[in-house]
């Protein structure tokens, strides 16, 4: 099949459950939970994969698979060969960035735009490289904008984790990136964006999110608003107003559970979702 249409594409295996064994090439990868392996399509290869038991039950093995032109990676295909069939490990440093993308891009249910499906496909590749790159102790030889799009990761990263740490600020971000604040703000320029704004941005999302809780629906408003830092209630109106167009009393209101019926269920958004790289 191979000598007849040859894809020249890498597959990466990303282990979610289970055991599953790559071959390659005489190499042989073992690959556990959160483990990652690359192979290429362009040779024989053969996978196996089994079924774990757990409270007396079984599990099947479950993964996530990222197909991608070999000619995407801005590595020497030589360098990248050597990886192939060998497991990579997710669960810290820059593979635990990948893995975690990986996650979260494929249990989402939102329905991506042709815009966004080809950014959020260029930060995979970019991951990916970055990834390899530091497997290979090659990481001079990323280009400049892959150092770019896995910096702008790990401060997406860092302010998801501090959202409600009222001392988060550029200045703050940026020592714990070892970059100037001047850095990063350019590196937020290059996302139509500023530091501030997308901070201000997310935390409005985390409140309009747990507004729309059924199992918040007994906190209130106010308590929601200083948990993610906005611990003046008019302010916090005022800012919520302007970004959903209802104040956050209002809006709680109308998206309480009691108020859906049968008639409101429809297909799942995203439901069936593919995204191509």
């Amino acid at each position: 099949m191979i000598r007849q249409s040859d894809p020249e594409l890498f597959q990466l295996a990303f282990n979610l459950r289970g055991k599953t064994m790559i071959t390659q090439e005489r190499k042989c990868a073992l690959s556990q939970p959160s483990d990652l392996v690359l192979y290429h399509t362009s040779r024989p290869h053969q996978i196996r994969t089994g079924r774990v038991r757990a409270d007396l039950g079984e599990h099947a093995t479950q993964g996530v698979m990222v197909v991608f032109p070999a000619k995407l990676l801005p590595l020497s295909p030589r360098k990248v060969e050597r990886l192939t069939a060998t497991s990579l490990p997710g669960r810290e440093g820059v593979g635990a960035l990948l893995t975690g993308f990986l996650t979260q891009l494929t249990a989402s249910t939102h329905q991506y735009g042709t815009a966004e499906s080809v950014r959020l496909g260029t930060i995979l590749v970019d991951l990916i490289t970055t990834v390899l790159a530091h497997h290979l102790d090659a990481d001079t030889a990323v280009p400049p904008p892959t150092h770019q799009s896995l910096l702008l990761m790990r401060v997406y990263a860092f302010i998801e984790q501090h959202l409600t740490d009222p001392g988060l600020s550029p200045a703050t971000i940026a020592a714990a990136h070892s970059v100037s604040t001047r850095t990063l703000h350019r590196l937020f320029q290059t996302q139509n964006a500023t530091v501030a704004g997308w901070i201000h941005a997310r935390r409005l999302e985390c409140c309009r999110h747990d507004l729309s809780d059924p199992f918040l629906a007994d906190r209130p408003i106010h308590a929601i608003a200083a948990q993610w830092g906005f611990p003046a209630a008019a302010h916090f109106t005022r800012a919520f107003t302007a970004a959903y167009g209802l104040a956050p009393r209002d809006y709680r209101h109308r998206h309480r559970p009691d108020r859906h019926t049968r008639s409101d269920a429809g297909e799942i958004p995203g439901a069936g979702i593919r995204t191509n790289l």
